[in-house]
């Protein structure tokens, strides 16, 4: 157990650079350490992508293709809903349109209000209103009646 919690914290310091190392790619290739990622914990990978969140203004779509290509396993797995959230919410900023179907696949099978609510939101923030009512549209009796009220909410406010 003390091994692990170890692993972890590595990772965790780790991680926090691989975000920006991304971004100084100036050809597109993948930095050498980014098979590392997939060796992180899941709180570790959550930590790479709040980074690039938090640091979307700089984050290109081609950026984002690269990232996506090189983790598409990590990616299209839909029970990983923190790392899931965060990479869907970058789409979403970025306008990662190849990436709406997996958008929506995934609002249409986690009905937590934890991991939907904060993409309804950053659809809403983006201005893609009509995307965001029609994903809710496609899943509202999949979703929990409180759930549903509040996305609604989110969605017309």
């Amino acid at each position: 157990f003390f091994f692990q919690a170890e692993d972890g914290i590595r990772d965790a310091q780790e991680s926090r650079g691989l975000g920006d190392v991304y971004k100084r790619q100036v050809h597109g290739e993948s930095p050498e350490n980014y098979e590392s990622f997939r060796q992180y914990y899941a709180r570790a990978q959550v930590i790479v992508l709040d980074e690039l969140v938090a640091n979307s203004g700089s984050i290109t779509i081609d950026i984002l293709k690269k990232i996506s290509g090189d983790f598409s396993d990590i990616f299209s797995n839909l029970r990983q809903c923190e790392i899931l959230t965060r990479f869907l919410r970058l789409c979403i900023i970025t306008k990662f349109e190849e990436k709406y179907e997996l958008l929506d696949q995934y609002m249409g099978s986690i009905g937590r209000q934890l991991y939907v609510g904060p993409l309804y939101y950053e659809l809403k923030r983006q201005g893609m209103t009509e995307l965001g009512w029609k994903i809710f549209n496609n899943h509202k009796d999949f979703y929990h009646p409180i759930a549903r009220r509040a996305f609604m909410k989110i969605l017309s406010s």
